[in-house]
């Protein structure tokens, strides 16, 4: 995990050629399987669209393909986002991206089905995204090579451990996610928090993707938690036509939450990658 890489030769611009077309290949398959009026995830239990509407107002369309609109669309910002670190100089930012790719996958098959096994690739995505931000945090506080053998295993088990917490999250309370993501985003702050310390008053520009993850993250926040009928910030107790976001709008809390929390995870990842400077920036205009 050295800080190049061979898809350093390949352009900056590479991600987005790749999210265009999977975007575009995931529109087609939406739209034959609409053409068929193929509806494989339509016998999702009502017990199941209710739960999950305390998190969600979104509609549920048992009539499309995929069940939730822009709940599952607006995961191609996770995509973006895992394409840009993935296809960057750096071995680190290669398997940090690859987190984020699995995050967008299982977001997009869970808001997409409803089922459970896209909730477990979905919070399993989450966990090891933070847990390989919040390694990559730890290695550059510390100082140490990428290279090196301590390293690679640490990255190595901080993705074993958000892949078991996802499957046991049901089992060991620890790893339930109202109680393992809080603790993993203090982590990852703790780190953010203590490297900000270290960087000299000549060089206070390099805060600045630091303090656009923490402001996009609380924007995000909000919208994720005003969103649903007996959430954090929307207590409608089961009231759907209390919803804060109209069933069937464009305009969802808790899409508007993936686009920002992507922002979010890559000014974490540039802002980390910024102090060591041992890689290109990751915007791909810099």
């Amino acid at each position: 995990m050295g800080s190049s890489g061979g898809l350093s030769t390949t352009g900056r611009w590479t991600w987005l050629t790749i999210w265009l077309v999977v975007l575009a290949v995931t529109i087609a398959i939406v739209v034959i399987a609409q053409i068929a009026n193929w509806h494989p995830w339509s016998t999702v239990s009502a017990a199941r669209i209710t739960f999950y509407r305390r998190e969600e107002c979104e509609w549920v369309n048992l009539a499309g393909f995929f069940l939730q609109l822009m709940n599952f669309w607006s995961n191609f910002a996770y995509l973006a986002l895992g394409l840009l670190i993935v296809t960057h100089d750096s071995r680190f930012g290669q398997v940090i991206g690859a987190t984020f790719l699995l995050l967008a996958f299982g977001s997009g098959w869970f808001h997409g089905t409803l089922s459970e096994w896209g909730q477990t690739f979905d919070i399993a995505g989450v966990y090891c995204g933070l847990l390989a931000i919040a390694s990559y945090g730890f290695v550059e506080f510390f100082g140490f090579e990428h290279d090196t053998t301590a390293s690679k295993l640490l990255m190595i088990a901080a993705i074993a451990l958000g892949i078991v917490g996802a499957l046991l999250r049901t089992q060991i309370h620890l790893f339930d996610s109202d109680v393992f993501t809080p603790i993993l985003v203090v982590a990852v702050l703790i780190f953010g928090v203590a490297l900000a310390f270290r960087i000299p008053h000549s060089k206070h520009e390099l805060l600045w993707p630091g303090i656009w993850a923490v402001v996009s993250g609380l924007v995000a926040l909000w919208f994720k938690f005003s969103d649903g009928t007996d959430n954090l910030l929307a207590k409608h107790h089961g009231d759907y036509a209390q919803c804060s976001y109209q069933p069937q709008a464009l305009y969802q809390g808790h899409a508007i939450w993936h686009a920002l929390s992507a922002f979010m995870f890559l000014c974490m990842f540039e802002y980390f990658r910024s102090l060591g400077a041992r890689s290109r920036p990751v915007f791909p205009w810099r």
